[in-house]
């Protein structure tokens, strides 16, 4: 089924190509502008290249009250998330 026969070149230009076209400039101009921002806070932090994040599990013991003024403990593990040198994550 064929509703026209006339191609409006202007139109198809301003909505399909123009921004096919554009669209790779546009991402490289934001992706300059976040890592240009992303760079500046890391150095406002004073965090430098040789810093790591650290993610292991740590135990940690909680004590729960009884009755009879004892304490029973219990342990749990946990998540732990640290950022320091290579050297200390180990």
């Amino acid at each position: 089924m064929l509703i026209g026969t006339d191609i409006k070149l202007s139109i198809l230009g301003n909505t399909f190509f123009l921004p096919l076209l554009l669209s790779p400039f546009i991402a490289l101009v934001l992706g300059a502008v976040v890592y240009y921002i992303t760079h500046t806070i890391r150095l406002c932090l004073g965090v430098t290249k040789e810093y790591c994040f650290c993610v292991g599990e740590q135990e940690k013991v909680i004590p729960i009250p009884q009755s009879d003024s004892r304490f029973s403990l219990s342990s749990i593990q946990s998540i732990d998330i640290a950022m320091d040198t290579k050297e200390n994550c180990i």
